[in-house]
């Protein structure tokens, strides 16, 4: 889809280290090689998805503290070891160590495993600068084989030697109780992705060990879920210290978590969900919205024949999205998260006519097309509690945890928000994109499509009606759709021949039709990917043509300069 835009695009902000003289400065941007796995000894398996205190060695009552938040960056220091979040750390499969609920790691400040390189905590992203091992010595072995080594109150990277201002004890608190003196780690089952609502593919494992370094058999471990659902509140140990349940996706949430208890001591496991959220009917803005305004019985524009046939008359109304298309989700990605998700930078292109960040996107969200589109580019995500829908334009996740994109823009999906006249949003009209979808969970589950949906023009006009707020137009011509035309099947197509779930699209556009919201293929009717949806069934909306619709009479045009 062509989504014309008129601003220049920002600069980006180039990165620089310091040295180890200027520690009272900010920590910057590590300049990071690709990511790769170091080819150093691995750390033990017992300690791989643990988390808890990593302690000096020498002096028992000091930990490694992180400094900054789970958005900022910031230099290590030793502080005196507490349950303080900052001071609890997992060791990550992928050989990194993070705090900070998996959003920090930490990292050589330098990149480049130089001696008197700063340890700083920097957004996770797996790269050679965040990799490290802990070695038969008791030494943090990180990039170029050097060893995190204390300096006064900060860590450097140094030269291995032993010396007993590189060696560490990892233990205690969130995975470690001394009441009982058992151990919990992940075994297996980790980051798994499933269907909303449905099963992961491999059980949930963890292992429980002794305080000596046995397994330890016969120990029950309690089982919680915080979104999804476990198959067990409960499971025992079995001889070899494994234990194990399923564990079900969350039906809403992008994220789920089941947090696994052994003799006080805890480790939890993430799990994704893949398709369309149920947004559990939830309604998204007010009665009164032209969204949800009932057009069955409106006016049709007198100027609806040309206006269609610049649309597209004769192309086929295709449905944008289903399964998979070309190896990726085919459609508009969607995900729901909590208000507790940690917002990160975000930079646009048309930042004039974009709401500036922070947005809540987890460093995993998914994008249209795929991670290596070089298409739309869309994200979609709804923040549940605060009822918000954040929502990019181009968006390319970058390696510090933030993110660049064309354009974004926030809706309050209460009150339904308005962007300022002239504004794009995500989308060329300056509409949102959350009210126009076809989702999974209303064609399917609830059988129901009560608003308007988001169609594309063969070619636009300069100028927009309400509600949109924009155009990206191809000329002047009054036979041209101005973006926020709305076109509506008509009323004297007969639907009984289509399936089920396709009768549920046709009705939405026969009672609240369809907003043009982008330049590109005419017809083509956006909506979120799903793998439920059947792919040879949504095909037979192919069937119809522009022809088979009309434009509802249009409003005021606004009339926007080329």
């Amino acid at each position: 889809m062509r989504i014309r835009r008129s601003h220049a695009a920002l600069a980006a902000a180039a990165a620089s280290s310091i040295i180890i003289a200027a520690c009272t400065d900010s920590p910057t941007a590590p300049n990071n090689a690709a990511p790769s796995l170091d080819p150093v000894v691995v750390t033990a398996a017992s300690l791989l998805g643990s988390t808890g205190t990593i302690i000096d060695h020498a002096a028992p009552g000091k930990c490694i503290t992180a400094g900054g938040s789970a958005t900022t960056t910031a230099a290590v220091q030793l502080a005196a070891c507490s349950t303080a979040a900052a001071q609890q750390f997992t060791w990550q499969t992928n050989a990194t160590i993070s705090v900070f609920g998996g959003k920090m790691c930490l990292t050589d400040q330098g990149a480049k495993g130089a001696n008197y390189d700063l340890i700083v905590t920097y957004y996770c992203h797996n790269t050679t600068s965040q990799h490290w091992t802990r070695n038969s010595s008791d030494e943090i072995v990180g990039i170029n084989s050097k060893c995190i080594t204390i300096s006064g109150s900060r860590l450097m990277l140094y030269t291995c030697n032993a010396d007993v201002n590189q060696l560490w004890d990892v233990t205690a608190a969130g995975t470690t109780t001394t009441t009982s003196g058992l151990t919990i780690a992940i075994s297996s089952g980790n980051n798994q992705v499933a269907t909303y609502g449905a099963a992961v593919a491999s059980p949930l494992v963890v292992v429980v060990h002794k305080a000596g370094g046995a397994v330890a058999p016969g120990v029950t471990v309690t089982w919680k879920a915080t979104d999804g659902a476990v198959s067990a509140t409960s499971s025992v140990t079995n001889a070899s210290g494994l234990a194990q349940i399923g564990f079900k996706v969350s039906r809403t949430f992008f994220i789920s978590k089941a947090t696994a208890t052994a003799g006080g001591a805890s480790v939890t496991f993430t799990a994704n969900g893949n398709g369309t959220p149920d947004l559990q009917g939830r309604k998204i803005f007010p009665s009164t919205s032209p969204w949800n305004t009932d057009i069955s019985t409106a006016a049709v524009d007198p100027n609806s024949a040309a206006l269609i046939a610049s649309c597209g008359s004769t192309n086929q109304l295709h449905p944008d999205f289903g399964t998979v298309y070309r190896g990726a989700p085919n459609g508009i990605p969607l995900i729901v998260v909590h208000s507790t998700q940690p917002k990160v930078p975000i930079s646009f292109r048309y930042a004039t006519q974009s709401d500036p960040g922070p947005y809540p996107l987890p460093h995993n969200t998914p994008v249209q097309g795929g991670l290596s589109s070089t298409g739309d580019r869309h994200t979609l995500v709804v923040d549940w509690e605060d009822w918000r829908s954040y929502e990019v334009f181009s968006a390319y996740p970058q390696s510090d945890g933030s993110w660049k994109a064309g354009s974004g823009a926030i809706f309050n999906l209460t009150t339904g928000t308005t962007r300022p006249a002239g504004w794009t949003s995500a989308d060329a009209a300056g509409t949102p994109m959350v009210p126009e979808m076809v989702r999974y969970d209303e064609a399917v589950l609830r059988k129901l499509i009560s608003h308007a949906l988001h169609i594309s023009c063969n070619k636009t006009r300069w100028a927009y009606v309400a509600p949109a707020r924009h155009a990206a137009g191809d000329g002047t011509s009054t036979s041209l759709p101005p973006m926020g035309m709305r076109v509506r099947l008509k009323k004297t197509v007969n639907i009984s021949g289509f399936s089920a779930t396709n009768q549920v699209i046709l009705r939405a556009l026969q009672h609240y039709g369809a907003f043009v919201a982008d330049d590109g293929v005419g017809f083509m009717l956006a909506g979120v990917p799903d793998p439920r949806w059947n792919d040879t069934d949504l095909h037979q909306l192919t069937k119809l043509t522009g022809a088979n619709f009309e434009v509802v009479k249009m409003g005021s045009v606004t009339n926007v300069a080329p």
